[in-house]
């Protein structure tokens, strides 16, 4: 789509699409595709033509870009490695999991609710020990996250430490 409104179909269809981001300095869409026997990325210059990318580990369910850092981060499963990548095409492994991970620029990190990282490779725990997250957030204000499975609600002002709201 050109607008947002008008959509056409291209042909393309990746198995199971998890999670999407536009990485603007790359000029590239990445998608994340996961099922019991696909897990893979996908990019695209255009949103047309795709190209499937060798990945360290699989099933990849959320894609984040930061500009200032010029990182990807891809995290899966539970107790799966999570990746990150400087070109959307070269993948490495890191110590992260969590099926939700969000670039919070503000605050200059990556949160997948379990861990953030400032740097995308080195990653910390953060206080709600929870991996099945949803994430929110807006310019100054908090960031709430929420378990939909056990049904949990942190908040936090600056992503690191956070607050039960149970």
């Amino acid at each position: 789509s050109t607008n947002g409104i008008d959509w056409t179909q291209d042909g393309f269809s990746p198995v199971n699409p998890r999670g999407v981001t536009w990485a603007s300095a790359l000029g590239l869409f990445v998608i994340c595709c996961a099922s019991a026997s696909i897990h893979a990325i996908w990019t695209s210059s255009n949103g047309i033509d795709w190209t499937e990318q060798t990945t360290p580990n699989g099933s990849p369910l959320s894609v984040a870009w930061s500009a200032s850092l010029g990182m990807l981060v891809a995290t899966g499963l539970t107790g799966v490695t999570g990746m990150s990548s400087p070109d959307g095409i070269n993948w490495t492994s890191r110590s992260v999991s969590g099926n939700n991970v969000t670039w919070i620029a503000e605050e200059g990190l990556f949160v997948t609710g379990k861990y953030y990282s400032a740097n995308g490779t080195t990653w910390n725990t953060s206080a709600t020990g929870q991996d099945d997250l949803c994430q929110a957030y807006e310019e100054n204000t908090q960031i709430i996250l929420s378990a939909s499975t056990t049904r949990y609600v942190f908040s936090s002002d600056h992503a690191v430490s956070w607050r039960n709201l149970n």
